[in-house]
C-alpha cells in the first residue's frame, strides 16, 4: 500500500505559481470555410501573441501581436519585413481573435473546407493602451515603469506573472545599448525581429550553457556563442542588443518577445539526446500543451508539437510543424514520435531534430496542466 508521505518524496516540491495555465496559453484548431469575417473563440482569455499555421497547405508561418496591432504580420520562415493585411488576423477579442475584414479573407488563415489550421495563443499584459503591464494600460513608457535602458520602448505588453513580455522599440545603431523588458526576472530567451527591413529572426538564450547563445528562428543554423555587444549580460530589468540589422539598425522598428520560466506554466531549458528510441525523460513540472525544439549542434529544423492537433492528442505525438518552413505537417514515413507526459516529455525516436546522441537540444514548453492542481491532486496522464 502506498503511503502518501512516502509517495510525495518522489514528487517535485515545486509549487506552481500558475495553477490554471490554460488561462494564459492555449492552442486552437479550425477548418476553413472561406468566410470573410470569422471569430475563432474558446481561449478563455484575450491573447496578446498569436501564431497561425495552415496544417495541410504551404502557407506562411504567421505571427501577430497586440503591440504591433491586428493585421500586421511577420513570418518566422522568412526574413521579410512586417506587412499589413487585414484579411488575416483582423482583431484581438476577449475570447480569441477575428479572421478577415468582412470583405476579404486570406487563404493562409481561412481557406476552403479542405484546409485546416492551428493557432498558438499567449497572454502577455493586455492591450488597453500603448504600454501595458499586467492588465493596466499606460500612455508612456515612464508611467509603465519601462525606464531602465538606453532605448525607450515605443510599445509594450508585459505579463510579469506569465514571465512574458512583448516590447517594441526603435533602433539607434549604437554600441552597448539596452532595452527594458518589464519582467520581474531576467529573461531566459528573447526573440527579435526587424519590422522595417529584411533580417533574420534572432533568437538568443541562456538556457543551453548559461552564456548567451544565438540561432535564427527562420533557418536551420546551429546555435553559436554570441559575440560583440550580444554578449553583454541581461538583467532583471533590461536586455542588451547589438548594432546590426537583427536588433539595432538606426531608425528601424523591432519587436522583441521575452520569456523566462514560470513554475507550473512554462519551461525553457536544454537536455542531451541519447540517439535511442527510449529517449531521455525531460521534467518540466507540468503536462505540456506545446513544445518547440531546436538542436544546438546540427543544422536541423525548429520542431513544434502541441496537444490539440489530431496527431498530438494521444501518445505518441507526431507530425510536427516547423517554424522555419512553410511546410505542411510532417508526413515522413518514419515519423518523429514524442510522449507528452503528466510532468514532462520523452522522445520515442532517434529523430535527429530532438534526440541525436550526445547533442544538446534547446526547448520551450508551455503547460496544459501543472504538476499539482489547486486541489492538491496530481496531473492526469494522457
Amino acid at each position: 500500500m502506498c503511503i502518501r508521505d512516502r509517495c510525495s518524496n518522489n514528487i517535485s516540491p515545486n509549487v506552481p505559481s500558475i495553477t490554471s495555465p490554460q488561462k494564459h496559453f492555449k492552442c486552437v484548431t479550425w477548418t476553413g470555410n472561406t468566410s470573410t469575417s470569422r471569430d475563432i473563440t474558446g481561449l478563455g482569455f484575450a491573447p496578446d501573441l498569436v501564431s497561425i499555421k495552415a496544417r495541410v497547405n504551404t502557407y506562411e508561418f504567421l505571427w501577430f501581436d497586440t503591440v504591433r496591432g491586428a493585421g500586421k504580420r511577420i513570418y518566422s520562415h522568412s526574413t521579410a519585413a512586417e506587412s499589413d493585411n487585414n484579411g488575416t488576423l483582423n482583431g484581438f477579442i476577449s475570447d480569441g481573435f477575428r479572421l478577415g475584414n468582412g470583405s476579404s479573407v486570406d487563404l493562409s488563415v481561412n481557406g476552403s473546407a479542405s484546409s485546416t489550421y492551428v493557432a498558438w495563443c499567449w497572454k502577455a499584459g493586455g492591450n488597453s493602451n500603448t504600454f501595458n503591464v499586467d492588465g493596466v494600460g499606460y500612455a508612456n513608457a515612464t508611467a509603465a515603469g519601462l525606464t531602465d535602458g538606453t532605448i525607450t520602448p515605443t510599445g509594450s505588453s508585459v505579463g510579469t506573472k506569465r514571465g512574458f513580455s512583448i516590447i517594441k522599440y526603435t533602433g539607434n545603431g549604437g554600441s552597448n545599448q539596452y532595452v527594458p523588458h518589464g519582467l520581474n526576472e531576467t529573461p531566459v530567451i528573447i526573440w527579435h525581429k526587424n519590422l522595417s527591413n529584411t533580417a533574420n529572426w534572432l533568437v538568443r538564450t541562456t538556457a543551453i550553457d548559461g552564456t548567451i547563445d544565438y540561432a535564427y528562428l527562420n533557418t536551420t543554423a546551429v546555435f553559436s556563442n554570441a559575440g560583440g555587444d550580444y554578449t553583454n549580460a541581461w538583467t532583471s530589468t533590461k536586455f542588451s542588443i547589438g548594432s546590426d540589422s537583427q536588433s539595432n539598425t538606426n531608425t528601424d522598428s523591432y519587436i522583441a518577445y521575452c520569456w523566462h520560466s514560470v513554475p507550473g506554466y512554462s519551461k525553457m531549458g536544454s537536455y542531451t539526446g541519447n540517439g535511442n528510441a527510449n529517449g531521455p525523460f525531460v521534467y518540466t513540472g507540468f503536462r505540456p500543451a506545446f513544445i518547440i525544439f531546436k538542436s544546438t549542434a546540427n543544422g536541423h529544423n525548429w520542431e513544434v508539437y502541441d496537444t490539440q492537433r489530431p496527431y498530438g492528442k494521444y501518445n505518441p505525438a507526431f507530425r510536427p510543424l516547423y517554424t522555419n518552413l512553410n511546410y505542411v505537417e510532417e508526413t515522413h514515413a518514419t515519423l518523429p514520435a514524442l510522449d507528452i507526459l503528466s510532468n514532462g516529455f520523452k522522445p520515442r525516436t532517434t529523430w535527429t531534430e530532438f534526440n541525436p546522441n550526445g547533442t544538446k537540444i534547446f526547448y520551450m514548453a508551455f503547460a496544459e496542466q501543472p504538476d499539482f492542481t489547486p486541489y492538491d491532486t496530481q496531473t492526469n496522464a494522457r
